[in-house]
């Protein structure tokens, strides 16, 4: 009697093993995308409960640090909601972030002794974080109730520029002259109003000066994003180089190219059928331009790595650990 309830109690719990175990399986990721090869993999997240829509999972990245989340939808792509919590390898709480429905809301971050670093409030979505709160490793604080000054060291990754610069702030936001140079020794001056910059000067380290509204300017086509792809297509020396290329739409290959300083393609490949690598193409002399990529007003080279992917809208900035008093390296959500 003993055994046989025993065996139906086994047969009952059978059938939701295989689910408990595939709830626990690990789901890998490289460049914000799920991968199937662990090896491959830049984090992974784990599922560690589901209760009325409501999941929690942590993140794991290779450098020790993790995230702990709570999120609506899927850990493939959740909506964050509640309480997020980034740590240091050294286990330590390095941000606390707020959300609602996605929406970030409020982020605290800590140095890795656990002294408070900043508190930063978003009004809106892509809204200029308000800093009410920002102090150095060792408590003394730049920023109270959104009003002070500080120095700040920032990267720009597509440029590889290292610059500071010091101002003050007003309100939560920039406001004001602020002054910076880089490692290039270029010397610079922005002027900021409510955290956007209204007029900047750049002197080089050869004395030429170039005057700008914008800190980065994206490269300008003459039409459609599309229509310039289809004008390297048009301009590729030999055609036959094209017939084993992947097509995103028809004229339109799959390509990887730097734009120059000049707004001229290079270092131009196309993507190969299923997923067999790239291939390099040459371009007529009559290659297509465009109007480049401006880092404060002067031209500097910008990377389309994957023409299917890339952001126009958007600047990609450097994973320093302190990037504006906010630890960059462990912000990997696009929510």
């Amino acid at each position: 009697m003993n055994r046989l309830y025993y065996l139906l109690v086994l047969m009952l719990l059978f059938p939701t093993i295989p689910c408990f175990s595939q709830e626990k399986q690990p789901l890998y990721f490289r460049s914000g995308r799920v991968i199937t090869n662990p090896d491959s993999a830049e984090y992974y997240r784990v599922l560690n409960s589901e209760n009325d829509g409501l999941l929690s999972f942590t993140e794991y990245h290779k450098d020790g640090t993790r995230i702990e989340a709570s999120a609506t939808g899927s850990i493939s792509d959740p909506v964050y909601v509640g309480n997020a919590t980034f740590y240091y390898k050294n286990g330590k709480v390095a941000i606390k972030n707020e959300y609602k429905s996605g929406r970030l809301l409020r982020s605290t971050g800590f140095y890795p002794s656990g002294v408070l670093m900043y508190v930063m409030y978003y009004q809106h979505f892509g809204a200029i974080p308000q800093v009410v709160y920002d102090a150095d490793s060792s408590g003394h604080a730049h920023i109270i109730n959104g009003n002070g000054a500080r120095q700040e060291t920032d990267s720009v990754r597509f440029s590889g520029e290292h610059y500071t610069m010091k101002g003050p702030y007003k309100d939560g936001f920039k406001d004001g002259l602020w002054k910076g140079t880089d490692d290039r020794g270029w010397v610079f001056e922005q002027t900021y109003r409510k955290g956007r910059i209204v007029s900047g000067t750049v002197t080089t380290n050869g004395g030429k000066k170039y005057r700008y509204k914008q800190f980065f300017q994206f490269p300008e086509f003459d039409g459609k994003f599309d229509d310039f792809n289809r004008d390297i297509l048009a301009n590729i020396k030999n055609k036959k180089d094209t017939l084993n290329l992947e097509f995103l739409k028809p004229g339109v290959l799959h390509l990887s190219y730097v734009i120059n300083e000049k707004g001229e393609v290079t270092q131009l490949k196309g993507f190969r059928k299923n997923n067999e690598g790239m291939a390099s193409l040459d371009l007529k002399g009559d290659r297509p331009k465009c109007s480049p990529a401006k880092l404060r007003g002067v031209p500097v080279p910008f990377v389309v790595a994957d023409n299917r992917t890339v952001n126009l809208g958007l600047t990609n900035f450097n994973t320093d650990i302190y990037l504006n008093g906010q630890i960059k390296s462990l912000y990997p959500y696009r929510r």
